[in-house]
């Protein structure tokens, strides 16, 4: 289990280019039994991840399994791995899917285009306060996009409403399916 989350490049910066700096993160030396099932939904007491961290995970499942550094335009994604079981990965995009069109990411929902995702409520190991998230991806945006909502005292309810509110501004801007580049309706 273990050797999946260093793969992810839990524990490590993800090597971001062109963005803020970023801290590593912690993760524990064992990870086994019952604290490997708790961290598999969100985390774990002596585990931290960072946001980037997340966002290279979660977009792994929606780009065919690379495992890409993150960038702050105008950079380019540079590849740092590959997810090596297609079965694996299929099976969680199907659990992904299935948190967004019938579990607590339905708020991330949107028309016209595909959108995976997780949520979950976490404690700031810094601050205390509570923290809603929403890790997730699309497709059918006539670009795919994975995003990562962390909302400061807020639910993932929240996390998750704020997600689909930011990818429905994304589809027009990119002028996705039923959208004109004005963000108006399309006519059939």
């Amino acid at each position: 289990m273990r050797r999946l989350f260093i793969a992810f490049g839990y524990g490590q910066p993800s090597g971001a280019t062109g963005c803020a700096p970023e801290a590593s993160g912690t993760l524990a030396t064992r990870l086994s039994g019952v604290h490997a099932l708790h961290f598999l939904g969100w985390g774990s007491p002596r585990t931290r991840v960072t946001a980037a961290q997340v966002l290279v995970a979660t977009a792994a499942f929606g780009n065919g399994g690379k495992l890409l550094r993150p960038f702050c335009p105008p950079g380019e994604p540079r590849m740092r791995g590959l997810l090596d079981d297609p079965e694996a990965t299929a099976a969680v995009r199907r659990a992904l899917h299935r948190v967004v069109t019938a579990g607590r990411g339905k708020p991330a929902a949107v028309p016209g285009c595909q959108v995976f995702g997780k949520t979950g409520s976490v404690v700031d190991a810094l601050t205390g306060r509570r923290l809603g998230v929403f890790a997730g991806f699309t497709e059918g945006l006539g670009r795919d996009v994975a995003l990562v909502v962390v909302v400061e005292g807020a639910s993932s309810d929240r996390a998750a409403a704020l997600a689909g509110k930011l990818i429905r501004e994304l589809r027009k801007a990119l002028g996705g399916p039923g959208q004109d580049k004005k963000g108006g309706r399309k006519s059939p």
